[in-house]
């Protein structure tokens, strides 16, 4: 009861700074935008930035991942110094080899940038290099705040992270009121590496409190060292595979009208957010439960924590998924309507969105299931599943966009991912047996059952008020709100009456 307890308060706690994470990168995009402009400095600063990004936030959700239970498994083996000394010696490895890195990057600079911008020229290619080179230590000292934040997850400790992405969009908005317009695009790249050395100071309590204490350490050949490898490989493909779909997705988009990329992409960002923000929250804590159960050979309450995620993120999803479908129009016209943005570009993203909302709950349980295969040291599967994916997104993307147009696109991804999940589902239960429970097979009935009857009062209600009311921001604001307050309140309600538990 304890456990459960703890790890609904930090899930709460992550979600709450989570939310505050976003609120201060949407002021930093109004404040870049207002200080900065649209110019090819900003484009330079940009190319450089997403260029140094992508190397570095692939591996260091790859370590964080990785880490995590290797880290226990270590501990449960060996004790908490020999966990201590291979941490040590695993951010003396990264440091030596990050900084290898870090002088090829600086020396190979315009190679690369021309890779990445083969049409910049003149004085924005010779802006973006300068940039991408005092960007280069955001690599080491990324890859170093995962190791560290790997090594407290494993203990269950969930704070540092979400407190350092707070005082990282509040140093961001401090820079862009006071120095922007003295140091520029120069100052905005440094602040970028003092936010990751702010993340490192503020994970300095937890470490300390955990009894991690630097030593200089270094050996290439410690076998687990050699074992992260072994995980980190896999894992990094997986993640890559992933955002290939997002690329396969903008590629076929490319071929159909103007705005298909940006219905895409606006669409997109209103499913990171519940993505990114809710079930985010849920996966890091249960993740590292998980990996413990499996290193004590505790396999039930594996299985159990397994499926007590499961019903959460269902419970969660589901209704969201209904809310977007149903009120998916009213939705962008309150978030994107205004300026360029006009009516027929709201129709548009809205349809893309609601087919998108048709896979958010694979979208929300794909990250949990896979998650539940890294905790059982099954590496090999999630990327199985993530190229199955990528398959048959391809092949539906290629069919329905000439149909459908950018809603096939994205009614492609939601299908790939349901098929997906299923593989996965079946063959995490032929390993583990979870699925044959007659618990979880209940709580899915119910919840399906209170879904019906939520759906019936959305449509009931949104239909009602939205023929009362004209198109209006406020008037969409009032639909939204009642009709989600009416489907909500009688998806809770059937939930209680048919005693569906979490």
């Amino acid at each position: 009861m304890k456990r459960k307890k703890a790890m609904k308060e930090a899930t709460l706690y992550i979600i709450y700074f989570g939310i505050a994470a976003k609120v201060l990168s949407f002021i930093k995009g109004i404040l870049t935008a207002s200080k900065i402009g649209v110019s090819y400095k900003m484009d330079s600063y940009l190319l450089a930035f997403s260029t140094i990004m992508l190397l570095t936030s692939l591996i260091s959700d790859g370590i964080i991942i990785a880490v995590i239970p290797l880290l226990q498994e270590i501990q449960e083996r060996h004790g908490i110094e020999r966990k201590i000394s291979y941490t040590n010696n695993l951010i003396n490895i990264t440091a030596v080899f990050s900084f290898i890195l870090i002088l090829i990057g600086f020396i190979e600079a315009p190679a690369i940038i021309k890779i990445f911008g083969p049409g910049f020229k003149g004085k924005e290619l010779d802006k973006t290099i300068l940039l991408f080179r005092i960007g280069l230590p955001i690599i080491s000292l990324s890859w170093i705040n995962a190791i560290f934040s790997g090594f407290l997850q494993s203990v269950h400790s969930f704070k540092g992270g979400p407190k350092g992405k707070v005082a990282s969009g509040i140093l961001y908005i401090i820079y862009l009121l006071f120095f922007a317009k003295t140091c520029a695009l120069k100052g905005l790249m440094v602040t970028g590496i003092i936010s990751a050395i702010g993340q490192i100071y503020i994970f300095r309590k937890g470490l300390k409190r955990n009894e991690f204490k630097y030593s200089w350490n270094f050996d290439l050949k410690d076998k687990y060292i050699k074992k992260l490898r072994g995980y980190l490989i896999p894992i990094i493909a997986g993640v890559g595979i992933n955002e290939l779909n997002v690329s396969i997705d903008n590629a076929v988009a490319s071929t159909l009208s103007a705005g298909s990329i940006a219905e895409l992409s606006y669409a997109n960002e209103i499913i990171d957010l519940f993505l990114g923000v809710f079930i985010a929250a849920i996966v890091t804590v249960i993740f590292p439960v998980l990996s413990e159960d499996y290193n004590k050979h505790d396999e039930d309450h594996l299985k159990n924590e397994i499926k007590h995620g499961m019903n959460v993120v269902l419970i969660i999803a589901i209704p969201v998924s209904i809310i977007l479908i149903t009120m998916a129009e009213p939705i962008v016209k309150i978030i994107f309507q205004r300026g360029a943005f006009d009516a027929k570009a709201s129709l548009l993203t809205s349809k893309v969105l609601a087919h998108y909302a048709f896979g958010l709950v694979a979208m929300a349980l794909i990250p949990l299931i896979t998650r539940a295969y890294y905790s059982i040291q099954d590496m090999k599967t999630p990327i199985v599943i993530s190229l199955a994916a990528l398959g048959i997104n391809t092949i539906l993307d290629l069919s329905l966009a000439p149909l459908m147009g950018s809603s096939g696109i994205a009614l492609g991804t939601s299908i790939s991912i349901i098929l997906a999940l299923i593989y996965g589902i079946f063959d995490l239960n032929r390993k583990l047996d979870i699925v044959r429970d007659d618990g979880l097979k209940d709580t899915v009935l119910k919840i399906g059952v209170a879904t019906v009857v939520m759906t019936e009062s959305m449509f009931l209600a949104h239909g009602t008020i939205s023929t009362l009311l004209n198109d209006l921001l406020i008037n969409n604001i009032l639909d939204i709100s009642f009709s989600t307050i009416a489907g909500v309140g009688v998806y809770a309600e059937v939930c209680k009456v048919l005693r569906v538990k979490i």
